[in-house]
């Protein structure tokens, strides 16, 4: 009898294939790498960590600035316009006069000393004013002013119960000066009668009375 020989079937024994055509842990892991988009690559856990904090940190930052900003020598705050009406007095020339006030804050202060002028700034005004109404038209003389300048200083810093104010800028300066006085005479010096009119008056009236009694 002839012997049978069995052949492999096909279908069930699997094909074997060459081993580089065989994927590999680190091939899948490279073609994932591949396949991530790009924002993924950039937006990582530890970049997203230093982006939050770096917006945390931002408005200390800017905070920072400003006040360095504002601390600098030279910072002005505007204290706005005021008016000087001076009392009736011929011996005052300036009888008038408005500006503008400005002031500069002493360092080390300068942010309590700003507050504190936001705070009372109609207390502010109202001394201001008071003590405009207290001043003379010889304050107004000084080309510098330093007189006026180193009241209304006083006047702040005893207001804020603080010495913060350390300059007083004074600008915009108009002066209403007195009118000087009228050379001719008044109305009523102009019409007063004179005594030679009089005089001259007396003797014709005299000189017509002895005309008339002597005439028959």
């Amino acid at each position: 009898m002839a012997e049978k020989t069995e052949r492999p079937n096909a279908e069930a024994t699997p094909s074997k294939q060459p081993a580089s055509a065989q994927p590999t842990a680190s091939t899948e892991a490279s073609a994932a790498r591949v396949r991530k988009p790009v924002w993924s690559r950039v937006l990582t856990r530890r970049t997203l960590l230093v982006a939050a904090a770096s917006l945390a940190a931002l408005p200390l930052v800017l905070g920072a600035l400003a006040r360095l900003h504002l601390s600098e020598p030279g910072w002005e705050l505007d204290l706005g316009t005021y008016r000087f009406e001076g009392p009736a007095d011929p011996h005052e020339v300036i009888v008038g006069a408005e500006f503008q006030v400005h002031v500069t804050l002493l360092q080390g202060v300068e942010d309590r000393g700003r507050t504190l002028l936001q705070r009372n700034r109609q207390r502010v005004r109202q001394n201001l004013q008071q003590l405009l109404r207290e001043a003379r038209g010889r304050d107004f003389i000084d080309p510098k002013l330093l007189g006026l300048k180193r009241q209304i200083r006083e006047t702040l810093n005893n207001t804020l119960h603080l010495r913060a104010v350390e300059e007083v800028i004074i600008t915009d300066l108009e002066l209403t000066r007195a009118l000087p006085p009228s050379e001719s005479l008044a109305p009523s010096e102009s019409l007063a009668p004179s005594p030679v009119a009089d005089e001259l008056d007396g003797r014709v009236s005299a000189t017509s009375l002895r005309r008339e009694e002597l005439d028959p």
